[in-house]
């Protein structure tokens, strides 16, 4: 549910691997009842692995987000607008061929196949502990360096930043160096986990219920949204005087490409409109939305732009068509190449 309204839809493998994790424990109670039910065994063994990897997903991906949101991309190693898709195909990768070798594993009864099924089983746990062993290493040096030199999000936006941080170590200790030693000393041939597999289930699951127990209460993705969503709208409200003239204009070329178009929500209009019959539209001028009804301010604005109205079918602070509702990457992607292509 707090994915859905808070609309960070990164978190959604953190429901995948719930899913995925209560799915193997439900075939574990049914093969207990049948132990020569391989359905129920291999579906329970492969659900079982994967469910601990969609989770460091949505912990992954938050990360980036969370460095996005502290503006601490100078701090990162690798480049933040990089880091989301990179990460997303590397563990996509990593779970694809975890699948195949436990699939291989569990289905096959060729000796051959179970054994080069477990040696890419081992690979990739190893290949998972170095990987996210390398981004929490990469957020130990952001923390470390946000500490010397605290952003203005860091004091601000985001004053008690280092509590919610603590996620990533728990995550990271948790699952991706605890849960995959663990697996990494059963597949060693220490007698006692292969002959009782219950510490490895008892571990998965004490695991599950600490990180995603502790992303529920503490959920960091829809912070990063309400943060970056407050600061896109303070930044707006203060763009004449942060803006150079050629964003500006880009702005105002922007509305002026839309004037005598149709009217959906947020298009421009040069038509004259009645200020009683229309309350809610709203004039653009170098001081950004005035509504109509303050007449003393909008006396001066209207000889400026007299032609100028805006209509917003939403209200003017959250309507995405609007140019001052822009997101904080729109507004700065703008550039005088941008005013050269539009003339």
């Amino acid at each position: 549910m707090r994915i859905i309204q808070a609309k960070t839809w990164a978190g959604i493998f953190f429901v995948l691997g719930a899913l995925a994790q209560l799915a193997g424990y439900t075939t574990r109670l049914l093969s207990t009842q049948d132990l020569c039910n391989r359905a129920a065994y291999g579906t329970q063994s492969v659900f079982l692995l994967l469910g601990p990897t969609l989770i460091m997903f949505s912990v992954n991906l938050t990360q980036s987000e969370f460095a996005r949101t502290l503006d601490a991309e100078d701090f990162c190693w690798v480049p933040i607008s990089w880091q989301q898709p990179l990460y997303l195909s590397i563990n996509t990768v990593l779970i694809f061929i975890q699948a195949v070798g436990g699939i291989m594993v569990v289905g096959s009864t060729s000796i051959a196949t179970i054994a080069i099924g477990s040696k890419i089983t081992i690979a990739i746990y190893v290949i998972q502990t170095v990987f996210w062993g390398f981004i929490f290493a990469e957020n130990i040096y952001m923390t470390i360096r946000l500490k010397r030199q605290p952003t203005e999000p860091s004091k601000h936006a985001m004053a008690n930043w280092k509590r919610w941080n603590q996620l990533f170590g728990l995550s990271t200790s948790t699952i991706a160096f605890g849960r995959n030693i663990m697996r990494l000393t059963m597949a060693g041939g220490i007698a006692f986990l292969i002959e009782n597999e219950w510490p490895s289930y008892a571990f998965d699951g004490f695991q599950m219920v600490v990180v995603l127990g502790a992303w529920a209460i503490w959920y960091l993705p829809g912070k990063c949204s309400a943060i970056k969503k407050e600061t896109d709208y303070l930044s707006l409200t203060s763009l004449p005087s942060s803006l150079p003239w050629f964003q500006m204009f880009d702005i105002y070329l922007y509305v002026f490409q839309n004037l005598g178009k149709p009217k959906p929500v947020g298009t421009m209009s040069d038509e004259k409109v009645d200020p009683e019959s229309h309350p809610e539209s709203q004039v653009l001028t170098s001081n950004h939305e005035t509504p109509l009804t303050e007449s003393k301010n909008i006396e001066h604005d209207a000889r400026v732009d007299a032609d100028l109205v805006v209509f917003w079918d939403e209200p003017a602070d959250q309507d995405p068509a609007n140019p001052l509702n822009w997101s904080a990457r729109r507004r700065w992607s703008l550039s005088p190449w941008s005013l050269l292509s539009h003339s």
